[in-house]
């Protein structure tokens, strides 16, 4: 959930997507090109996945969170990304006041959750609690 995005879709502007240039360039099939993205993509996905929760491990291990408040955390970070990926074509179409008062709404609900769950709202977003950038993300 911290990596950055490179944009291989096609943007609908009418200019290629990073997928169509390498393909292009390199005489590749698209999709062929497309599959080396996705998979990759998903590896990284899983090592950041797996990383986390030996993260969150170590932390149940050193006392700071319990085995609940770890499950807690993950089952949060789930439904997040659901939500995230299911709004995605919503938040295309706010306006930027609209984004920012969405975003201080979620982050406003994230601080109720942990607190009732006596979790450090920074544990949710990464290693070392990079913060709530990820929200900014939607």
């Amino acid at each position: 959930m911290g990596t950055g995005s490179v944009y291989a879709q096609n943007t609908g502007t009418g200019t290629p997507s990073l997928i169509e240039r390498i393909a292009s360039r390199f005489g590749l099939n698209q999709s062929d090109v497309q599959s080396v993205f996705d998979n990759y993509r998903n590896e990284r996905k899983t090592q950041m996945e797996t990383g986390y929760k030996n993260y969150l491990n170590d932390l149940v291990r050193k006392g700071t969170i319990t085995e609940t408040q770890k499950e807690a955390i993950i089952a949060k970070r789930k439904e997040l990304e659901a939500e995230r990926t299911a709004n995605r074509e919503d938040w295309k179409t706010m306006t930027p006041e609209q984004r920012q008062q969405a975003m201080q709404q979620k982050h406003v609900s994230l601080e109720t959750w942990a607190k009732d769950n006596g979790i450090d709202l920074s544990l949710l977003f990464g290693m070392g609690g990079r913060g709530f950038h990820m929200i900014h993300h939607w």
